[in-house]
């Protein structure tokens, strides 16, 4: 493990416990794949005890009053993207 995944891995963790969107904001600023991004939110909301919805195509995740939307803006887009 380099030291710049190790740094990557300490940003997630602090972004997890300032909630979902601090997470999904690190995740998209570290560059991370769409499906990698998607597995850790959908992780991390089922262990926070939110609801996780599918409707067209796109991931809708809640905790308490934080909520996010996954989504891939083109059918070819590799990267992570999240509104909310």
């Amino acid at each position: 493990m380099t030291i710049l995944s190790r740094f990557f891995d300490i940003t997630l963790v602090l972004a997890q416990s300032r909630g979902l969107q601090a997470l999904c904001a690190e995740l998209f600023r570290q560059q991370c794949s769409f499906e990698e991004g998607k597995k850790q939110v959908e992780q991390y909301v089922k262990d926070k005890g939110g609801v996780i919805s599918y409707v067209d195509g796109e991931m809708e995740c809640i905790i308490n009053d934080q909520s996010v939307t996954i989504f891939r803006p083109y059918p070819d887009t590799k990267h992570f993207y999240y509104e909310g």
